[in-house]
């Protein structure tokens, strides 16, 4: 069995008056854990195994950011972000997957995550209007059958 999740995050501020940056993070991580046991019919020795390969990213400071990993195929993250004195915007993709199988000598299982994280305090120079744009679409694919 075989599942996947993707996710898409857009998201704007415009201001009139000066944005003045506070604090910031700004992300990108992507994991994958498999694990896997096998039974050698002739000599009925079972064998245990994982993998749990992982890498992340983060923005150091409010300079435009960057970033796109993978790994173990299906597992993605990306995030496009920038932070100016009147506008800041950020895309991002974020996909993970993961199965399951098993037969009469092994099983395996698979699991996967990706995430584009964004979070920005900042004040405004002046009383001013504001407006926020954000938009996040997610889907989950987990079909019974397939493989």
């Amino acid at each position: 069995m075989r599942g996947c999740v993707v996710g898409v995050l857009l998201a704007s501020v415009s201001a009139r008056a000066q944005i003045v940056p506070v604090t910031q993070m700004r992300s990108v991580q992507v994991s994958k854990s498999d694990s896997y046991t096998y039974r050698d019919p002739m000599t009925g020795m079972v064998t245990h195994g994982s993998d749990n390969p992982s890498d992340s990213k983060a923005a150091p400071d409010f300079a435009p950011f960057e970033s796109s990993l993978m790994v173990g195929g299906g597992n993605a993250a990306d995030q496009t972000s920038s932070i100016t004195p009147t506008m800041v915007s950020a895309i991002g993709h974020a996909t993970g997957n993961g199965s399951s199988y098993g037969g009469n000598y092994s099983s395996n299982s698979s699991s996967g995550r990706g995430s584009s994280s964004f979070s920005l305090v900042f004040d405004l120079a002046s009383t001013t209007d504001i407006q926020i744009n954000g938009l996040l679409n997610g889907l989950t694919i987990w079909p019974n059958n397939l493989s």
